[in-house]
C-alpha cells in the first residue's frame, strides 16, 4: 500500500497498461502459460468417469505427513506466489501460532494439500478516514495471493462444503467502537454479547468470514457469480467493484522501460531527483541479508510511523516485532529485497518487498511527511526500479491493486475483485451489515463534501482531532 502519493502535477498520465489474462498472458493470445495439473488441463472439462473430488480439513498435517503433498501443490499451482510457499508459512506460524490450516483435496489417486490462514483481522467501519468502529472477525483466507487449484466446478463445491465443516469452541468476537475522543460503543458490545450467549452459540463455526481475491476472468469467479456459494449457505459480500491489478513485465533494459513515458515525464523524474539531491547526498540501500533486517526495520519503521496513514488508517509497517521473523525467513531463503532511501543521511522513504521465483512482490512503500513536497516516494520508486534492472532483475513486478502511482509505473494489468463470504450467524450478520451501511454512508458523505468543496477542510479537521 502506498503511504503517500506525490503531488498530482508531477505524475503525468502514462500510456494505458495492456490488459492480460489473469494467469499472465495478453488477452487475445490463445495459449496461456502452462502449469502442472494432476487432474488434467484446467481449461478442459474433466474426462468422463473421473472420480468426484473429496475435501477434508487437516489441522496440523501440513508440517507433518502432508509436507510432500504441500510442496507438490506449490510446485503445480503456487507458481510464483510467495504467500503459499511452505518455508514462508513456517515463518508465519512462528509469529501467529496455530493460524495455518490445510484442506486435502483428493480425486482418485490425485491429492493436493491447500494451505489456509485463519486469524483475527480488522474490518473497519469508516466515515471517510475516520474509523468509528472496528470489528475483529476470525477471517479465513488462502495462504497466497489467490486460491490456486484445478479449475473444476466440482472441486469448488467440495472445497467450499469442507470449509464449512470446521467447528469448535468460539472465541469472544472482538469489536471496538471508536468515537471522536476515544469513547466506546457499549450498545454494540451488548448486542454481540447477547448473540454469543444465545442457545447453540457454542456450536458456531470457528471462522466468521472467508476472504477471497478472485480474477474476474477466472472460472472461480464464474462459479461464484452463478450463485453456487449462496446455495451452500454463504452470504457473498463485495464491498467494492472489481479493480485493476497492476504489473510491470520487465523489458530488456531500464531505457526500454522508460520509453513508455513521454519526454516531459522523464524530465519531471530527473527534476525531482535533482531537487532531492540539493537537500543532501542521496543513498539508496538494498537490504537482502539476515544481518541487515534489524537495520531496515529501524529506519523504515521510523519513516512509516511518522506518516498519517500509520496513525489514522493503521497501514504501513505495523507491528515490526511480528514482521521481523518473516523478514529473517525471507532473507535466509534469499527472497528479501527491500530498500531505504536516505537524503543527507536521514531516511526519507522505504520500500518493503520480496523477490520469489522471478516475481517481485511489492508489499508497501512510504515516505516521511517532511519530504512530501520533494516527491520522495516517486524518487524512491524510480531509483529502486533502476537498481532492479541493473542487479538480478525479476521477471515481473507485482504492484497489487488500486492506486494511481501503481498504475503509473506498471505496463500491464488484469481485473480482480475482493470478496467476503460470511457464514450464517448473528455476529457475521452484524459485521456485514455495519460494514455495508458505513460504506454507503461514507460514500454519500464524501460526495456531499466534494460537491460543496468541503472535503479538504473535513480531512484537516479529522487529522487534527486524531493528532495526525
Amino acid at each position: 500500500m502506498i503511504e503517500a502519493l506525490a503531488p498530482a502535477p508531477l505524475i503525468a498520465a502514462a500510456p494505458a497498461a495492456a490488459p492480460i489474462d489473469w494467469r499472465g498472458a495478453p488477452l487475445g493470445v490463445a495459449e496461456r502459460p502452462a502449469y502442472a495439473q494432476p487432474a488434467g488441463d484446467p481449461r478442459e472439462p474433466r474426462p468422463a468417469g473421473a472420480r468426484p473430488w473429496e475435501a477434508r480439513w487437516i489441522h496440523r498435517g501440513g508440517f507433518d505427513e502432508g509436507w510432500s503433498e504441500w510442496q507438490a501443490w506449490q510446485a503445480a499451482f503456487g507458481g510464483d506466489s510467495l504467500g503459499s510457499d511452505p518455508d514462508w508459512c513456517r515463518g508465519i506460524e512462528t509469529v501467529y501460532p496455530g493460524s495455518l490450516r490445510w484442506v486435502r483435496l483428493r480425486s482418485g489417486p490425485d491429492a493436493l494439500l491447500v494451505p489456509w490462514l485463519l486469524r483475527r483481522r480488522e474490518m473497519d467501519c469508516r466515515l471517510g478516514e475516520w474509523a468509528w468502529l472496528r470489528f475483529h472477525p476470525r477471517l479465513l483466507q488462502p495462504a497466497g495471493e489467490m486460491l490456486a487449484t484445478p479449475e473444476d466446478p466440482d472441486l469448488y463445491a467440495a472445497l467450499f462444503r469442507a470449509l464449512q465443516e470446521e467447528e469448535g469452541e468460539v472465541d469472544t468476537p472482538h469489536l471496538t467502537g471508536v468515537a471522536p475522543y476515544g469513547r466506546s460503543a457499549p450498545w454494540l458490545r451488548s448486542a454481540a454479547a447477547g448473540a454469543r450467549s444465545a442457545p447453540g452459540a457454542s456450536e458456531l463455526p470457528r471462522w466468521d468470514v472467508l476472504h477471497l481475491t478472485v480474477p474476474t476472468a477466472s472460472p472461480l469467479w464464474a462459479w461464484l457469480q452463478a450463485g453456487h456459494a449462496q446455495a451452500l449457505g454463504l452470504r457473498v459480500y463485495q464491498p467494492h467493484p472489481p479493480s485493476p491489478h497492476f504489473l510491470l513485465d520487465f523489458p530488456d533494459s531500464f531505457a526500454a522501460y522508460t520509453a513508455k513515458f513521454t519526454p516531459k515525464t522523464r524530465k519531471n523524474r530527473e527534476r525531482e531527483l535533482r531537487h532531492l539531491e540539493q537537500q543532501g547526498q542521496l543513498e539508496l540501500r538494498c537490504y537482502q541479508a539476515e544481518h541487515e533486517v534489524d537495520d531496515f526495520l529501524a529506519h523504515a519503521g521510523a519513516v512509516s510511523q511518522a506518516s498519517y496513514q500509520h496513525k489514522l488508517l493503521k497501514t504501513g509497517m505495523r507491528e515490526t516485532a511480528r514482521l521481523r521473523p518473516r523478514l529473517l525467513v525471507a532473507a535466509r531463503m534469499g527472497w528479501l529485497r527491500s530498500y531505504v532511501l536516505r537524503c543527507g543521511g536521514e531516511p526519507c522513504a522505504y520500500m518493503l518487498g520480496y523477490q520469489y521465483r522471478g516475481r517481485y512482490h511489492y508489499t508497501t512503500i512510504g515516505y516521511h511527511p517532511r519530504w512530501a513536497a520533494l516527491s520522495a516516494g516517486t524518487v524512491m520508486h524510480w531509483l529502486a526500479l533502476q537498481h532492479m534492472f541493473a542487479h538480478n532483475p525479476p521477471r515481473r513486478f507485482d504492484f497489487g491493486a488500486c492506486g494511481p502511482q501503481k498504475r503509473y509505473f506498471s505496463n500491464t494489468q488484469f481485473e480482480e475483485a475482493s470478496l467476503y463470504l460470511f457464514r450464517p450467524g448473528a455476529y457475521p450478520f452484524l459485521v456485514r451489515t455495519c460494514h455495508h451501511a458505513s460504506l454507503r454512508a461514507s460514500r454519500q458523505a464524501v460526495s456531499f463534501l466534494k460537491r460543496h468543496r468541503l472535503h479538504a477542510a473535513a480531512q484537516r479537521c479529522i487529522r487534527k482531532l486524531t493528532n495526525c
